[in-house]
């Protein structure tokens, strides 16, 4: 296949990533309390940052070997934890690697306070263990137990959601009193949060690396959209019932 056409293909691949993620954001933000229907923005927000992550480690072999690989088992064959090659935890844990092995990117002041958090927060390294259970398993869980597969006790992608949902609660609001705050709602943006410094973190890759990534300009438009769609510190004033 002709080099222009995998550049091509990876720019839309990319560019789809996105688009998957942003919409994936705006339906779990809408999330109310009591209707737990997360099975949708988990499909999407899954979906959207395994592309993402596998376009950066395809990158990085494009780098070094001025091509891109030839092989469907790639990330099966190029990773040890990945076996399914849905494994999102996998796949950061490789990306995260790249980046603390290269120079090219260090130094913007978001991707070092987005890798710190990444790295050290509790909340980005559950939700990757649950996206990936997600990705590789859960997401067929009602079908799975409807056919009995291996006698298996599937938990609910749902009820995986609302548990960190209560332990965020539990650990960074249990000063706040339930009657007077929607602590739901901040639980889900704090999720919300992370899914975006997740996202923003992987488009250093794109829009700053130095590969001079020539999809950066069709990229730029949606990393502009991360950068900006509510980093930060949460205003609790707004959050009051």
């Amino acid at each position: 296949m002709k080099k222009s056409i995998k550049d091509q293909a990876i720019i839309e691949e990319v560019r789809t990533a996105y688009s998957l993620i942003q919409v994936g954001l705006g339906t779990l933000i809408q999330m109310k309390e009591n209707a737990y229907t997360f099975h949708v923005p988990l499909f999407q927000i899954s979906n959207g940052i395994e592309r993402l992550l596998k376009c950066i480690i395809l990158i990085d072999y494009y780098t070094s070997n001025n091509n891109y690989p030839n092989d469907k088992r790639f990330f099966k064959n190029h990773i040890p934890s990945i076996i399914s090659g849905h494994e999102l935890d996998g796949l950061f844990k490789s990306v995260i690697s790249i980046y603390e092995n290269t120079n090219l990117i260090k130094g913007f002041h978001d991707s070092e306070s987005d890798y710190k958090y990444l790295t050290t927060n509790y909340i980005p390294k559950q939700l990757l263990v649950l996206l990936s259970a997600f990705a590789t398993e859960t997401r067929y869980r009602n079908l799975n137990v409807l056919l009995g597969a291996n006698n298996k006790e599937y938990i609910s992608p749902e009820d995986s959601m609302v548990e960190l949902i209560k332990e965020i609660i539990k650990t960074d609001y249990k000063n706040l009193n339930e009657n007077e705050y929607r602590l739901f709602d901040l639980a889900v943006r704090e999720i919300f949060n992370a899914i975006v410094k997740m996202a923003r973190f992987s488009s250093v890759f794109f829009v700053f690396g130095g590969y001079g990534f020539e999809g950066a300009k069709h990229i730029f438009k949606a990393w502009t959209f991360l950068k900006y769609a509510g980093d930060p510190i949460l205003d609790l004033e707004k959050y009051k019932k």
